[in-house]
Order: C-alpha cells, then structure tokens, then sequence
C-alpha cells in the first residue's frame, strides 16, 4: 500500500490504516517519490492526499496510468480531499482515480470504500484521451418510457450497460 500526502495527513492516514492491519505502508510526500515507489513494488492499493499543492495528486495518478508500470498502473487509487467541489471530483475522474472520498474522513468510510473498490467489476479502460477504470457505475437497461419501437428488447431486458455520462461522476 502507498500513502501519498503532505507531511500532516500521512500521520491519520497512516494511523487509520494500521487499524485495518496494513503494518508497513510506503510513506510518500511528493508524486515523484511516490512514482519511485510504484517502480520498485508492488501495491495493492494507493491513497492520495487530493491537496497536493500545484495538482500534484491528479499528475501522480494520471502519469500512473500511463505508464507502463504492471501491474501498479491498474491498482486501486483512491483521492482524499478535504474540498470537493464538481471539478475537483471531475479532475480526479479524469485522471483515472477510483474513487473520491471527502474529509473528515471516518476509518468506517475508507474500509467501505476500500471494500467496495476490491468488489467491484468494473473493466480498466485505455483510450486516447483517459486510461483508468471504466467511468461508468450503473447499468440501467432501456428507458422505461412509452414510445418504444418495435425492434427494440422489452423493458428490462438490458443487453448491455446504458448509463448517463451526468449520473456517474466517478
């Protein structure tokens, strides 16, 4: 496990995570430490501190899935951040992060979220433009509105995932 935060946040972060068991994390507090140590191990999960100064969280995360670090460009990162307006959860999004979690953060609230992470199913995307978990959250199936065709499948009858990009902020 990496912990990536100023010198502050490392501590509760730190101390959360040894409840849950986790003995020796890696300790970093700038994006190229913490790319060191994605070289030289291999992790598990990642937690970022989301107020890194100058975006250094969002850079970390999205050089990360870019690169070509297996396995540790597919691991599990997660953004802390203690201000989480739209376009700091959009950004996180787009640098490919798993999930976004806003303090004050609870030792309840990261093991859900880290629970949730390891249970989920959703495939890992490379496009030209994002590489990261696939974005999308629900699959809803068709619209359970009138006016359907007839070649369309019977309500309910999803044939694969349909999402609103608006729905699913990360």
């Amino acid at each position: 496990m990496l912990l990536l935060s100023g010198e502050g946040g490392l501590d509760l972060l730190n101390r959360i995570f040894h409840g849950f068991g986790v003995r020796h994390p890696y300790r970093c507090v700038s994006k190229e430490r913490a790319m060191e140590v994605c070289q030289e191990a291999d992790l598990d999960l990642i937690i970022c501190d989301g107020s890194l100064p100058d975006g250094e969280t969002y850079e970390f995360v999205s050089q990360l899935r870019r690169s070509d670090l297996e396995p540790n460009r597919y691991v599990p990162v997660v953004i802390v951040a203690g201000h989480t307006p739209v376009d700091h959860v959009q950004n996180a999004r787009d640098c490919g992060a798993n999930f976004v979690v806003a303090k004050p953060v609870t030792p309840r609230t990261l093991l859900e979220r880290v629970i949730w992470i390891a249970s989920e199913t959703r495939p890992f995307v490379e496009l030209d433009d994002y590489v990261g978990p696939d974005r999308r959250f629900q699959n809803l199936g068709p619209p359970k509105t009138g006016g359907r065709r007839k070649s369309d499948a019977p309500i309910g009858a999803a044939t694969g995932p349909s999402v609103n990009p608006e729905d699913s902020l990360l």
